[in-house]
């Protein structure tokens, strides 16, 4: 499984930028698992997902000033967010176990807010789903301190990105670590 990263200058509010440079990194990923031009034929699902019909699987994610993607030859989620403040209506939508999680460690609240949310984010675009599944999904907490690393036979995981300020998750069918490209 590959993880490609890049962080832009400055953050591209209009995101342009950061929506060429997530298919940029779509198509050096092809082209490392041995698909050059396959970008070409990216077509969405009823549910709105991209994917490439045969294969491989992929995801593509961008905040801020930064775009992620991941290619997998099974389905793969990606997601990446800016840690910033809560958006008060995103922390009452968490199951209360989640809320615990978040509000566990004082002045950690929005790490792992942002953590969290982006390990839900990764999970429901794994599979295939809109945003919206992310209210059906269960809690990804087991108490205060701990977070779920399987769901329905994905594992889902935080990442570490050499990009400051920024959470960022992945969930595949894949258990083994991610090779990680950047640019």
């Amino acid at each position: 499984m590959l993880v490609l990263w890049r962080q832009l200058e400055e953050a591209c509010p209009g995101g342009q930028a950061l929506h060429e440079a997530g298919r940029a990194l779509l198509r050096r990923g092809l082209e490392i698992a041995g698909f050059a031009g396959a970008e070409r034929r990216v077509v969405l699902s009823p549910a709105g997902k991209p994917y490439l019909p045969g294969g491989p699987a992929f995801s593509i994610s961008h905040a801020g000033n930064a775009a992620v993607c991941a290619v997998d030859a099974g389905p793969v989620g990606i997601d990446i967010e800016p840690v910033t403040d809560i958006p008060k209506e995103l922390l009452d939508s968490l199951a209360p176990a989640e809320r615990a999680y978040v509000l566990a460690q004082q002045g950690e609240e929005a790490l792992r807010f942002f953590r969290l949310w982006t390990m839900k984010e990764s999970i429901v675009k794994a599979r295939g789903e809109g945003l919206g599944g992310l209210l059906e999904l269960r809690s990804l907490v087991t108490d205060a301190h701990t977070l779920v690393r399987q769901v329905d036979g994905l594992t889902v995981r935080p990442l570490s990105l050499p990009i400051p300020g920024v959470c960022a998750a992945l969930c595949s069918e894949t258990d083994s670590p991610p090779d990680i490209i950047g640019p």
